[in-house]
């Protein structure tokens, strides 16, 4: 599992910021598809890294590779939109599951989907389950059938 430290995370969400946005707390998450759990080599081109980031107004998911977290893709959930999301926390682990990436777009179109291990950061399901706080998750296993 990659690790991210602060630098590489700021530096990540930075041009992602608008005039006056703070970046609150970060965590690294991954999604691996079930299909490719069944087959190790699958899994390490199929898995999915994101940096996900409570700001000041929203809540910021980058799709992110490589050692310098080099973005891919972007998306921005508003505070004040209340996206319907869920939380699962285990002992070392949480699932995070937030149910359309932009308003009025429905489940099936784009869901976020990823776990978030003690490995990623050394407070990383602590700082996951304050952005789900911010998000107004619910507790319970997240959709999207995982």
């Amino acid at each position: 599992m990659r690790r991210y430290d602060d630098p590489v995370a700021q530096n990540a969400f930075a041009p992602h910021l608008e005039d006056g946005e703070v970046l609150e707390t970060w965590a690294y998450g991954v999604d691996v598809p079930r299909l490719a759990t069944l087959v190790p080599l699958l899994a390490m081109r199929m898995t999915t890294h994101s940096l996900v980031g409570l700001t000041t107004r929203s809540v910021i998911v980058l799709e992110v590779e490589g050692r310098d977290a080099d973005v891919l893709e972007v998306a921005a959930y508003g505070l004040e939109d209340r996206h319907p999301a869920r939380i699962n926390i285990h002992r070392h682990k949480a699932y995070l599951a937030i149910e359309s990436r932009e308003a009025g777009v429905p489940n099936e179109a784009r869901p976020f989907y990823a776990l978030f291990h003690w490995r990623g950061t050394a407070d990383n399901v602590a700082r996951v389950r304050r952005i789900a706080d911010a998000l107004g998750a619910r507790e319970g296993k997240p959709g999207n059938g995982r």
